[in-house]
């Protein structure tokens, strides 16, 4: 059985796309990756921001091919769905588990890490 991520898309990663996708300035999180040969998406690193994911999908232009996204009401929510791809997925270029903003009591609800 195929795990879904939960996010939408997949999108080409370019500025053009990312700006006809994401309409609002709002914390989420995402996944980069490539199409395998079967046409599905292969995540290989998992992000997130706390304020403005549109913001930070734009660094990531040329760092890979495709994205998907999902908008959460808070920064917090955003943290936990960026835990939960990172546990599920295990994507290849994530080194280290997601951290926290500075200052805030988030544990991840996979393993309990800060």
């Amino acid at each position: 059985m195929t795990i879904g991520s939960g996010l939408r898309g997949s999108f080409p990663l370019t500025v053009e796309s990312i700006d006809k996708e994401l309409k609002f300035i709002a914390p989420g999180a995402f996944g980069l990756g490539v199409l395998g040969h079967d046409g599905r998406f292969m995540m290989l690193y998992v992000g997130r921001s706390d304020s403005d994911v549109r913001k930070a999908l734009k660094t990531f232009v040329g760092k890979a091919n495709r994205f998907k996204f999902e908008y959460y009401d808070d920064p917090e929510q955003a943290f936990l769905k960026e835990c939960e791809l990172f546990h599920f997925m295990k994507p290849k270029a994530n080194k280290s588990h997601p951290h926290r903003t500075e200052g805030m009591p988030w544990r991840c609800p996979h393993c309990g890490d800060y």
